[in-house]
This record gives structure tokens, sequence and C-alpha cells, in this order.
């Protein structure tokens, strides 16, 4: 298992964000993660990533194979 933990707690921009694969909603030539690819290589590393922040957890499934 691989698990990566900051203490920043995801803003409702972020969670809507994250959900929208391979589209990013980042303005501006010097952020992190401009480009929308970043996040998309965890599926490199596993097939349904999932993201724990303040009280909600996410599972990511955009194939629908593993979680209904």
């Amino acid at each position: 298992a691989l698990l990566v933990y900051n203490d920043a707690c995801f803003s409702d921009q972020d969670w809507a964000s994250i959900a929208r694969i391979g589209d990013s909603a980042k303005a501006g030539g010097n952020k992190i993660g401009r480009f929308g690819l970043g996040f998309n290589a965890v599926f490199h590393y596993t097939d349904v990533p999932s993201i724990m922040s303040g009280e909600k957890l996410y599972f990511m499934d955009p194939q629908g194979l593993y979680v209904e």
C-alpha cells in the first residue's frame, strides 16, 4: 500500500476539481498541476485511488469496476 499524508484539508473547489479527472480548473502559469495531469499519475500505481480529507472519503473508480 502507498499512503501519502499532509495536514491540509480539501476545499469545496478542491473536491470539485479532483472529480474532473484530466480537466484542470487552475488558472495561471505558476501553479503546480496546472495541466491537469499530475494526479492522474496515481492510476499507474492503483486502480482505485482514495482521498480522505476532513470528514470526507472519496474513492475514484472511473471505470466503474470496483466501487458501486
